[in-house]
């Protein structure tokens, strides 16, 4: 910040006083003068590939665990809700966006003469948690490097 005093007439006949003007340079934001390296930009870059409706804690937790059943197999609605300790409403919900995203599919199962939601992770599903896992693992390696 650099201060600059300049003059200013008050009266007439040769009375002034100064003015106090407080000139700021401003900088425009360069890799250099961040201190950011073109990995980072890299990972940023990156980011705009991926479904930014997916980067929710319920979501990720969802996906995560289908993610663990072999191809072919079935989680119940009730389930799902005792292992990731969410409400109704919001594991509800969440399995609504992303069945709506065809990241998820619903099946209907019948478990001790019940018939209920079971749910299983896509192709497109795992394709994308795949892409979200190498997005974080490499924020995470860019964070640690500091």
């Amino acid at each position: 910040m650099k201060l600059k005093l300049t003059p200013f007439f008050t009266s007439s006949y040769f009375s002034f006083d100064f003015k106090l003007k407080l000139e700021r340079k401003v900088y425009k934001p360069t890799i250099l003068n961040m201190g950011v390296r073109g990995d980072l930009l890299q990972i940023v870059k990156a980011s705009k590939a991926l479904n930014s409706k997916l980067f929710s804690l319920p979501r990720m937790l969802i996906m995560r665990s289908l993610a663990d059943l072999p191809e072919g197999e079935v989680v119940p609605f009730r389930e799902l809700k005792a292992s990731l300790d969410l409400g109704d409403g919001v594991l509800f919900a969440n399995l609504k966006v992303l069945k709506r995203m065809e990241y998820i599919e619903e099946q209907k199962v019948t478990v001790q003469g019940e018939e209920m939601h079971a749910y299983a992770l896509t192709k497109s599903g795992r394709e994308e948690l795949e892409r979200m896992r190498n997005w974080i693992s490499r924020w995470v390696k860019k964070w640690n490097d500091k």
